[in-house]
């Protein structure tokens, strides 16, 4: 869902949420907002403060990355759209048929466009590895005044909006080395695959070697507390060219292998092909996927390159969907967040410079500390009547 606001000037309280496909379908007619949103176009180029003044004031606004809790701001997020917004100045023409793209429509001004992807796993900590990513993918230089999880969009017009229901879902994993075995030079961005759904017991990944030993008790998550490493099988971009898909087909089979020891030839090779088939452009010949496939089952020793990490496991005994593993990460790191604000905030105070400084106010704290003044004004309470006997005292001299 993408949550609704009055404007951009009045865009503090969220005021409802709509569907992506009710959004979509406001863009292509423009709504009630019609009107003022081809005024805004009209005036676009000669007068510039009045294609403002309808911009921030006049037209509705959405956040289309992540939904909130009353109030637009990092601290309320509750969780991903299963979007992500890309926004493209100065140009209108891009290639539409680009698998990523979920829909397009013309901006505002009709001078730029809006851009949706699908996502799974994105969150505020990783929003602008991910936002850069796509935009590379895309071919595209977006806006990165616009990077941000809590981006809200203007009501535009399009009544050719694109849309793609069958368009990839961008895969969001931690920055990390090359697959293993992989000797392609160049870093390339990442879409994991899902092909694992398809073939049986075949493990992608040892997560259960880190489950099997913890004692959850009956708890749905457990925190590490840090990123602990593992391995796993994806592939590094939804599109293999030619020159590369030798490696990249290679390194996928060796940590397939190297995670499923007792694999056998025909499965192994089952895996590959349907891998050659979705992603390699052309795909390779069936010959070279069956030498590949004989390649690696004939290694010996063969192990697997611990290439991702992650922080939090789940309850096996749970059924949870990616959206609610999602939403306990992000209450888990929100609270991570408040503590360390809290930290930070009363170090500052015990670390006052009464003779330099001054008193101790709110802005102050939000200048010495770095925090936002939004935060220093949230927590504040708890500190404030320390805070007023150390001024009391200053004062006193």
């Amino acid at each position: 869902m993408f949550n609704r606001y009055k404007c951009i000037t009045s865009s503090n309280n969220v005021l409802g949420s709509l569907t992506p496909d009710q959004f979509l379908s406001k863009i292509k007619s423009g709504d009630e907002h019609l009107e003022k949103i081809l005024k805004a176009r009209q005036v676009y180029r000669t007068d510039s403060s009045e294609y403002n003044n309808i911009k921030v004031t006049q037209l509705p606004c959405y956040t289309l990355n992540f939904t909130f809790e009353g109030v637009r701001n990092n601290c309320s997020i509750i969780a991903s759209t299963g979007h992500i917004y890309i926004d493209l100045d100065n140009q209108r023409e891009i290639d539409l048929q680009h698998p990523l793209i979920y829909a397009s429509w013309m901006s505002l001004s009709d001078n730029g466009r809006g851009i949706l992807v699908k996502v799974d796993n994105v969150n505020p900590e990783n929003f602008k590895d991910v936002y850069s990513d796509i935009s590379k993918q895309l071919g595209i230089k977006a806006d990165k005044r616009a990077c941000k999880p809590t981006q809200p969009n203007v009501l535009s017009y399009d009544p050719q909006v694109y849309t793609n229901q069958n368009s990839l879902t961008y895969k969001a994993i931690d920055k990390e080395e090359i697959p293993h075995y992989n000797t392609i030079n160049k870093e390339i961005d990442t879409i994991g695959t899902v092909v694992g759904t398809n073939f049986g017991n075949i493990r992608f990944d040892n997560l259960d070697e880190l489950i099997e030993n913890i004692e959850f008790n009956g708890d749905v998550l457990y925190d590490y507390r840090t990123k602990v490493k593992y391995a796993s099988v994806f592939i590094k971009t939804s599109r293999i060219n030619r020159g590369e898909r030798n490696d990249t087909i290679c390194g996928y089979a060796y940590q397939l292998r190297a995670l499923n020891l007792g694999i056998k030839y025909q499965d192994l090779y089952n895996v590959l092909k349907d891998i050659n088939s979705k992603y390699c452009h052309p795909p390779l010949p069936l010959y070279k996927i069956h030498s590949i496939t004989k390649g690696v089952m004939n290694v010996v020793d063969i192990k697997p390159k611990l290439n991702k990490e992650r922080r939090f496991v789940y309850n096996p005994d749970y059924d949870l969907t990616p959206t609610e593993k999602r939403q306990l990460n992000i209450k888990v790191l929100s609270k991570d967040r408040e503590k360390d604000s809290k930290r930070k905030i009363e170090k500052t105070i015990d670390d006052w410079d009464f003779e330099k400084e001054g008193k101790i106010t709110q802005k102050g704290l939000a200048k010495i500390s770095g925090k936002n003044i939004k935060t220093i004004q949230k927590y504040y309470h708890l500190f404030k009547s320390h805070i007023q006997i150390l001024n009391l005292e200053f004062k006193n001299g």
